[in-house]
């Protein structure tokens, strides 16, 4: 059976579209808050879309329940790492601590951060190579 990433496509495509929206009005001073904050949308949002797609790609490679749990991350990220859909088990479960923070707690000294930036740039590469990974091995 062949699995539609398109959902993921498009929000990583939205990704991009936030980080470069945010390059070009990092500056400004009335837009840079809510161009900020849509970016924080973004990076949620993709990253959800990223579990549950993970958990759907494994569960249809045959993986038991359990490995292709969306709410269970960090053996949801070494079934991913095993099986080559991933590459760096840290940097997931980083991406995962930030999404709660952005999520549940709104740290705002963090998402004003340029290191939440850089963070977010490096999300979207990660992503990217998720996403190829999936279906290159789904093959």
């Amino acid at each position: 059976m062949t699995l539609d990433y398109t959902t993921l496509e498009n929000a990583i495509a939205r990704l991009k579209e936030g980080l470069k929206t945010y390059e070009k009005y990092k500056e400004d001073e009335e837009l840079h808050e809510t161009v900020r904050d849509s970016l924080v949308q973004r990076f949620e949002f993709t990253y959800e879309h990223s579990i549950k797609q993970l958990a759907k790609t494994l569960r249809e490679q045959g993986y038991e329940p359990a490995k292709a749990d969306p709410d269970n991350k960090k053996v949801l990220f070494r079934t991913a790492r095993d099986t080559g859909y991933i590459l760096d088990f840290q940097k997931w479960n980083s991406f995962n601590k930030a999404r709660n923070t952005t999520s549940h707690e709104y740290d705002e000294e963090f998402v004003a951060s340029e290191k939440y930036i850089d963070f977010v740039r490096d999300f979207y590469d990660e992503v990217r190579i998720l996403l190829k990974n999936m279906k290159e091995i789904e093959l």
